[in-house]
């Protein structure tokens, strides 16, 4: 019996069940920008938490470190709403980072103090002023109104941790 092609039918559907971007039934009435949107909230949810799992293994300063709770708490909040959201919408939320997000936590895995503390506020100012991006424009311009209110509820949040987070970059953290 040659395994070469079951082995490789394995491999197809392990990458196949990866996905990076938020799904929806295509009966729903939902625009690419609201599945943009919902997308861009799992990504920043889920790289703020396995930042912040990185960052509890040492290195950082007390200052980043205080930062990376708040975003972590907001971040577990957000992802509980997100899935609801998700739930009651019929969105398949994805279930892995894109592969930036990936590399830039593999990269920030290996930097020692102080870099640690640089690498994470570029990271993450960059992941916010993305994810902010995108909320902004979903709010103004939406169809979706349960994902227009979730970017409205999650504007001032997200610019709050990018204005704590520039501010840390600035106190040289």
């Amino acid at each position: 019996m040659n395994l070469k092609p079951l082995a490789a039918s394995a491999v197809f559907a392990t990458l196949a069940a990866c996905s990076t971007t938020a799904q929806a039934p295509s009966s729903s009435d939902l625009s690419a920008g609201d599945l943009n949107s919902v997308t861009a909230a799992y990504q920043l949810v889920q790289f703020d938490l396995a930042e912040c799992d990185v960052l509890k293994n040492g290195g950082a300063t007390p200052q980043t470190l205080t930062i990376s709770a708040k975003i972590c708490a907001d971040a577990a909040h957000y992802q509980g709403a997100l899935q609801q959201l998700a739930a009651s919408s019929s969105i398949t939320l994805p279930n892995d980072l894109s592969y930036d997000l990936k590399s830039r936590v593999v990269v920030l895995s290996y930097h020692a103090s102080p870099n640690i503390n640089a690498q994470y506020l570029h990271d993450a100012i960059e992941s916010h002023e993305d994810a902010l991006a995108i909320f902004e424009n979903e709010a103004a311009t939406g169809t979706d109104p349960q994902i227009v209110s979730f970017d409205k509820g999650a504007i001032p949040v997200v610019q709050s941790n990018l204005d704590a987070l520039r501010a840390a970059r600035m106190a040289g953290n």
